[in-house]
């Protein structure tokens, strides 16, 4: 017999699995993969910045995240400056700055510095019928999202011109899936940690790229990689006691590197 935190678990790695890895998906089609860096050394920057107001550490981070990305999807226009340029610059001068907000954190108590790393790591073995629940929430609102979005999304990652063309605004559009990655981050993270959230927005994506041949086939393969990533992590923190972020991370780059393996003698 299973039990109920063992249940809990396995729905959090499929809800995570439908969340996280399509939107991946875009981010390599857009070659954005550190998007999902700079969304989560934002994070980190809400949680210590919530710990000094005092507020819930959901507040802060969405409303970080929602700053990032507005600052992500104008930046690169208004500065004249390469997307990715932009993202480096933006991602290292967060983390920056959460490091002086931490370290101007208490040493000890609830607000404490220390409580940041909770953050970090998460622990998918610990989760609550309430985290289940935003899991499961999360992930009926992307698909709708992507269901909605769907042909707007794959024209201004694949052709922004003809995009503006068929009356879709680039810039627009962009800001608004990022709102999407950063609700979804606001909502994961506090859950299962920083360490996870950046891993199955490109791990599962880049698994799936060696053997898909079409947007559609490549977002379904994406889901199943991060499932078996998840699960794979679980398992193996489960009999080993070793945490399970990490090691889902961890596994989900042993199935890159079988897929490439696989896909090269496929090839030959």
């Amino acid at each position: 017999m299973i039990d109920h935190f063992m249940l809990f678990s396995i729905l959090a790695a499929v809800c995570l699995s439908f969340s996280l890895a399509p939107l991946g998906c875009f981010l390599l089609w857009r070659r954005q993969a550190f998007f999902g860096d700079a969304m989560a050394h934002s994070a980190i920057l809400g949680v210590a910045m919530s710990l000094m107001w005092g507020t819930t550490p959901l507040w802060g981070i969405f409303l970080i995240c929602v700053l990032i990305a507005g600052l992500l999807a104008y930046g690169p226009l208004y500065f004249k400056l390469p997307s990715d340029t932009w993202l480096g610059l933006l991602s290292y001068t967060l983390m920056a700055i959460a490091f002086i907000v931490i370290r101007a954190l208490p040493r000890s108590g609830p607000r404490s510095g220390g409580q940041v790393e909770q953050f970090l790591f998460g622990d998918l073995l610990l989760l609550n019928a309430f985290d289940v629940f935003t899991l499961v929430a999360t992930a009926f609102i992307v698909c709708a999202f992507l269901i909605l979005f769907w042909r707007k999304l794959i024209l201004i990652t694949l052709d922004p011109d003809w995009a503006f063309v068929e009356g879709i605004a680039p810039h627009h559009m962009t800001f608004l899936f990022l709102i999407m990655l950063s609700c979804v981050v606001a909502t994961t993270l506090p859950i299962v940690g920083a360490l996870l959230v950046p891993g199955l927005l490109l791990l599962p994506g880049a698994s799936a790229a060696q053997f898909s041949k079409s947007p559609e086939g490549m977002v379904i393969r994406s889901i199943l990689s991060a499932c078996l990533m998840i699960l794979g992590g679980i398992m193996l923190s489960f009999w080993c006691d070793w945490p399970v972020g990490p090691t889902s991370v961890v596994v989900g780059f042993c199935l890159f590197l079988i897929g490439r393996l696989l896909s090269s003698m496929f090839k030959r």
